[in-house]
């Protein structure tokens, strides 16, 4: 029996002392930047971001693909069960003014086209490519504001979290020297040299440093928590905080030029929608203008009057020209879509203005 309960004690005692152990190898130690890092690969949100940069940036890549030549192949199979009709003199007696009606074409009838188109003039095309640069620099404009963000957040939240470890530790110190001072205090009352008014004061400062290392405890969580939720951490994964060398808290990068207000993210976003905007402008004053195509087609045409030698024989023609596609009134549309465009560059403006404003 006693040999059964040393070993259970012993196995007790094991299975503590590992899972101590792995409890301590699983914790993580960050720093600031190990946090900013952490957080530009694992947040959901930043992620999200960078996939609608793709989508937008592909989207302009499809926008620009309109300028390539279209290449293609139209077919079609159909059966008459009532022939066309024409209309046709009477070639017995064409001095007679009569006419009569003739039956057209053959029950069965099959076409191949195959064509090639080329854009030559085209006013959205011409837009696409005019705000390809533009769209390119709001997006990632876009990217770093929002990043910008995040690492305002994080850093606010570390410092946060960062702070109530230091007070806790304090806490601590000062709970471990509040301790000994009540034990002296009651030594002294012991030995008669000191009355119990002593004691009541130190069990006052104990209570009083109790509640202020609880309330920096609850600080820490509280922030450790805001910091799960910006940097995109496990909740079960347990971590501490490690402020970064001294050396770069210190570094005395003030220079007046990091400070200004036409180099942050912001700007340049509003900088891209102005130019997107005056890209606009100038496509809605365009749209005057026709759209011009040259085209290609060669034609197979089958036709019967017995199904089944339909493909026996095809009667071949091809064609080239020029598609031409001038619009002569929208109702007014064009000039409402300059006002509007003009109405959307200087909202831009104003954002900047008031950009300038809060720098």
């Amino acid at each position: 029996m006693r040999l059964f309960r040393a070993l259970f004690l012993y196995f007790v005692c094991c299975s503590c002392y590992l899972a101590t152990t792995l409890s301590v190898v699983a914790q993580e130690t960050y720093d600031l930047e190990a946090l900013f890092t952490h957080a530009s690969t694992q947040l959901p949100q930043l992620r999200m971001a960078r996939l609608e940069e793709k989508i937008q940036l592909t989207e302009q890549q499809v926008a620009l693909a309109g300028w390539w030549p279209r290449v293609g192949v139209e077919a079609d199979y159909f059966r008459f069960f009532q022939q066309p009709v024409a209309i046709f003199p009477d070639f017995n007696n064409p001095e007679s003014g009569q006419f009569q009606e003739v039956e057209t074409g053959v029950p069965f009838n099959s076409t191949v086209n195959a064509f090639l188109e080329q854009p030559l003039l085209n006013n959205r095309l011409i837009q696409a490519k005019q705000q390809q640069s533009a769209v390119e620099n709001a997006q990632r404009a876009q990217l770093e504001t929002l990043l910008a963000n995040q690492q305002k957040e994080i850093a606010r939240a570390f410092y946060l979290a960062l702070e109530a470890q230091e007070e806790i530790l304090l806490r601590q110190e000062d709970l471990t020297r509040q301790k000994r001072q009540l034990r002296d205090a009651e030594a002294l009352v012991r030995a008669g040299l000191r009355d119990r008014t002593d004691i009541k004061r130190a069990e006052i400062a104990l209570l009083q440093t109790e509640a202020a290392l609880f309330e920096a405890e609850q600080q820490e969580k509280a922030a450790k928590d805001l910091l799960i939720s910006r940097v995109g951490l496990d909740p079960e994964q347990k971590f501490t905080l490690q402020a970064d060398p001294p050396n770069t808290l210190l570094e005395p990068e003030l220079a007046a030029e990091r400070f200004n207000w036409r180099d942050r993210p912001e700007y340049r976003f509003y900088q891209a929608s102005l130019e997107q905007q005056r890209v606009n402008l100038a496509f809605a004053k365009r749209q005057f203008l026709p759209e011009i195509s040259a085209f290609l087609n060669y034609n197979l045409l089958f036709q019967t009057p017995n199904g089944p030698e339909l493909f026996n024989q095809a009667f071949p023609n091809s064609l080239t020209g020029f598609r031409f596609s001038l619009p002569l009134f929208t109702g007014n549309e064009r000039n409402l879509r300059i006002r509007q465009a003009r109405f959307a560059a200087d909202q831009q403006n104003e954002a900047l203005r008031q950009l300038e404003l809060d720098s």
